[in-house]
């Protein structure tokens, strides 16, 4: 039963990982709108080096002797990730609420 969520959680983190490795383009927007100002959060050459980072958390979960290793990146992928969708939750209420008007007349922030 461990080895078939190990194989099942290091597929999705593989799989997403790839993913981001060849387009990196709509974390990148993401990242970006969590940031006001002109500098950009993340770059796309930042956005590789963590997928690939996911990608080794990802292949470590496969191999037995990185496996205790290997799940510990993997939680800190989650929790990076799931910090990552509060602080977009907020921005976006924050936006929401600097601009009521702007929501009244049906434009989204």
């Amino acid at each position: 039963m461990v080895l078939a969520l190990n194989v099942a959680a290091a597929s999705m983190l593989i799989s997403a990982g790839l993913v981001k490795l060849v387009s990196p383009g709509q974390l990148v927007a993401a990242l970006n709108e969590l940031r006001r100002g002109p500098r950009q959060a993340a770059g796309n050459a930042a956005v590789r080096v963590a997928a690939g980072l996911e990608i080794a958390v990802g292949c470590g979960l496969m191999a037995p002797a990185l496996r205790v290793t290997a799940a510990t990146g993997a939680a800190m992928v989650g929790l990076t990730f799931a910090l990552l969708g509060i602080a977009g939750r907020l921005a976006a209420a924050l936006r929401r609420a600097a601009a009521p008007g702007e929501m009244a007349a049906g434009r989204s922030a």
